[in-house]
């Protein structure tokens, strides 16, 4: 049988820190929230 392999990933948003970029107003820590809530569910 021939073996399968399953990859997934997940990511933050990324972008340059402009102060009008459009990550501008979300906090570092909000970022790594939702990649955590995402990574137990």
């Amino acid at each position: 049988m021939t073996e399968a392999y399953i990859y997934e990933a997940i990511r933050t948003p990324r972008g340059r820190g402009k102060a009008n970029g459009s990550l501008h107003s979300v906090k570092p820590v909000s970022l790594v929230t939702g990649l955590i809530d995402e990574m137990q569910a």
